[in-house]
């Protein structure tokens, strides 16, 4: 009896957690953020394109992010790609606690030269989802945590591949159609 009340109530949980999940059209939005870099003890900032296409489980994010640091100033734009592996109400259906894995692809000029990073991400959220009575199905406003960690490639005298990654954060809104 006991074996037949965990397994109801774990399906249960995931049914709740797919059901009230972000919804299954195309999302596009906006973001900004900052952050703190792991090495250099330096802090950077952006913004990005988002992108969640219907029935693709990916949310895509197309960034551009400068950077301040001790090694010098510098810009990387690139690919971010995260999976919600965990997207749940919290208090209300409007309001959903969300965790994903994820990597980002960047290139850009940092410390005078060439740069590539190669990072994972771990975007940890809040999302508001407000329903709308109009062509627009849902307008979500979001803020994320979210730490990284890779590689950065620096080419330039001499070439050198360091540890890249950081703290950041995320503010940003879709629109869901």
């Amino acid at each position: 009896m006991k074996k037949l009340v965990l397994v109801l109530a774990l399906v249960a949980v995931i049914s709740v957690g797919t059901a009230f999940a972000h919804p299954d059209g195309w999302g596009i939005g906006l973001q900004g953020g900052g952050g703190l870099n792991w090495v250099g003890f330096g802090f950077g900032g952006g913004s990005a394109l988002t992108l969640k296409a219907p029935t693709v489980p990916i949310y895509w994010g197309i960034y551009f992010d400068f950077y301040a640091g001790f090694d010098g100033f510098g810009w990387i734009a690139g690919l971010t790609a995260d999976y919600y592996f965990l997207d749940l109400p919290f208090a209300s259906n409007w309001l959903h606690f969300y965790i994903g894995a994820g990597g980002a692809f960047g290139f850009g000029i940092l410390y005078q030269g060439l740069a590539i990073d190669l990072k994972a991400r771990l975007p940890i959220g809040l999302s508001l989802q407000i329903p709308i009575k109009s062509g627009l199905d849902v307008l979500e406003f979001y803020f994320q945590l979210v730490p990284s960690a890779g590689v950065r490639l620096g080419f330039f005298d001499p070439f050198r591949a360091s540890f890249a990654g950081g703290l950041g954060f995320d503010v940003g809104f879709r629109l869901w159609f």
